[in-house]
């Protein structure tokens, strides 16, 4: 019996920046296949698509993604005898330095160019594809939702549940959840007041030179008192998201307390585990447009 061809798994980014007539889109050349594509590139080993997209985008043009947006889905497509599965997002890449590959190997030419130029000079449908989708995408703002990482269990915690800490396993998620976040601009951070959440943002806090808002209603001692709070907290938080497009809020939470953080954003809802991530993009009319779903891989 023959053995299935392992699948290739990669993931890229479609970058746009406005400009007078509409948008341009930043392309490159690889030297080995004289073809052009959008940047893009395999996952390493145990890592997300959604930071492989960031990273590889990076390497391939020098230019740092300032935030990614909505995903543009996902092309499927065989390369010889290997299935190719390649993973895609909208995204605004830094742009006040010239494209600079680190390869030139790899990649020898990184430019910005109008869309139908960058259509005509694609040599691939499934990408044309694409950078149609990134086109036709509506405006939208970015909101993150996450569950704290892994914490002390409660039968080994003496104190008070608001002050249990995270265990060994939860700080090296809350470490690696830093890539997750940068990926998406992350620049405003939110948290239950309680310690196992507020210590889930540390990392990137830290990184970043970001504070910590916290809000009792989200805790599960808050969100047990007054349920409604919790509504009315995450609308709120939903109108900021909405006020300042350039701005990306993260939540984090509590596992009883993230289905109603959840339904006040009209987000479905299947149960998370410790540090997963939900991503919701939202439309300018606070309409939802796409939601993601990142579990850390260890």
């Amino acid at each position: 019996m023959a053995v299935p061809a392992k699948t290739i798994t990669a993931a890229g980014v479609c970058a746009l920046r406005p400009d007078a007539t509409g948008y341009q889109v930043l392309v490159v050349h690889r030297p080995r296949y004289n073809d052009w594509g959008l940047p893009k590139g395999k996952l390493s080993s145990n890592e997300l698509a959604v930071t492989a997209a960031v990273r590889e985008f990076r390497e391939e043009t020098g230019l740092k993604i300032r935030r990614l947006g909505a995903p543009l889905g996902v092309e499927h497509y065989h390369v010889g005898d290997h299935p190719k599965v390649v993973h895609w997002w909208l995204g605004v890449a830094d742009d006040v330095s010239a494209p600079r590959p680190f390869d030139p190997t790899e990649i020898d030419q990184a430019v910005w160019l109008p869309s139908d130029q960058a259509l005509e000079r694609l040599n691939y449908a499934d990408e044309r594809a694409v950078l149609h989708r990134a086109l036709a995408a509506p405006p939208s703002v970015t909101l993150l939702v996450i569950r704290h990482a892994k914490a002390i269990d409660r039968a080994e915690w003496t104190g008070p549940d608001p002050l249990r800490t995270l265990s060994l396993k939860g700080h090296r998620q809350a470490a690696a959840l830093r890539r997750v976040l940068s990926a998406y601009g992350v620049d405003t951070l939110l948290s239950s007041t309680s310690i196992r959440c507020r210590d889930t943002f540390i990392p990137y806090a830290t990184m970043r030179g970001l504070t910590i808002e916290t809000f009792p209603e989200l805790s599960e001692e808050g969100a047990a008192a007054d349920p409604a709070a919790v509504t009315r907290v995450m609308h709120e938080l939903r109108e900021r998201t909405l006020a300042d497009a350039s701005s990306t809020l993260a939540i984090c939470g509590h596992r009883p307390v993230l289905p109603d953080m959840a339904a006040a954003l009209n987000l479905p809802y299947t149960p998370m585990k410790p540090s997963d991530t939900l991503v919701a993009h939202l439309g300018l009319d606070s309409s939802v447009i796409a939601v993601e779903r990142h579990h850390l891989k260890s």
